[in-house]
């Protein structure tokens, strides 16, 4: 039902940074990644997004700039979209350094896929475009919690959440929430964790208390409690689930660790 995930909860923390790539040109303008968009370039495929980009053009009102999305394989690149003019922001007496973006829709993919943003400018009135930068960035499948959305149909999953946003956001993924879990469900705590871990087992198999902290590493702990279990995610990533692929699967990774312990459980009380 789930699917093998080629990274392990650390890998994933590696992959929560920004990724960019950064080359040496010698043309009117340089593109580069943000610094502080962490998670930029990480894309669903299918959904439209603007990237922002810093370019470095010292006379930026005679610049052309364009860019094109291309797709990685292991024989050939290939253009999956036409070439996109960038325009330039910002205000050009602060330096160089402008403020940009590239608005997309990459292209639906069934696994994860790399592909690049390739840059290229000239000036104004001449013919010769010459490259500007590179920044690769990594599609996802749109739908990556299509196996959670199947587990939930024979898992009766509830949510307490102080805030609402990961009952909204599920519901938005068609994730079906059911009032209370029965013998066989699982309940996901957000917020305050009440009186003690115990209670989230009276009306269910198994508890998920997320703590949302910024950690280095994703943390994740199971425990046997009374006739099931409590599992404790230390991570902050809930708040990116609606835009951050990695996020998406590390809420993934948790529901097939869940998924191989219970069914771990029911082999050793048989």
């Amino acid at each position: 039902m789930f699917p093998e995930i080629a990274c392990a909860l650390a890998a994933m923390a590696l992959a929560l940074g920004p990724a960019q790539t950064l080359r040496p040109y010698e043309g009117p303008a340089h593109v580069t990644a943000r610094a502080d968009a962490a998670g930029a370039h990480r894309l669903f495929g299918g959904r439209t997004v603007t990237l922002p980009v810093l370019v470095h053009a010292p006379d930026p009102d005679s610049v052309d700039l364009r860019a094109v999305l291309v797709q990685l394989t292991s024989s050939l690149s290939m253009p999956v979209a036409d070439e996109l003019d960038v325009r330039l922001s910002g205000d050009t007496a602060a330096g160089p350094w402008l403020d940009a973006g590239v608005s997309l829709t990459p292209p639906e993919v069934k696994r994860e896929s790399d592909f690049e943003i390739r840059f290229r400018s000239r000036r104004h009135g001449e013919s010769t475009w010459q490259p500007a930068g590179r920044l690769t960035v990594r599609i996802y499948p749109s739908d990556l919690l299509e196996p959670v959305r199947e587990w939930a149909r024979s898992h009766p999953i509830s949510v307490q959440d102080d805030r609402g946003r990961l009952v909204e956001f599920l519901r938005r993924q068609r994730i079906r929430i059911a009032d209370q879990t029965g013998g066989g469900g699982v309940t996901l705590h957000v917020g305050s964790r009440g009186k003690d871990e115990g209670r989230f087992l009276l009306h269910g198999r198994a508890a998920i208390l997320f703590h949302e902290r910024e950690t280095d590493t994703p943390y994740l702990l199971v425990e046997r409690t009374g006739p099931g279990i409590v599992m404790t995610v230390e991570a902050r990533f809930l708040d990116r689930l609606e835009t951050d692929p990695q996020a998406q699967k590390l809420l993934l990774e948790v529901f097939r660790r869940l998924h191989e312990q219970l069914a771990l459980m029911e082999g050793v009380d048989r």
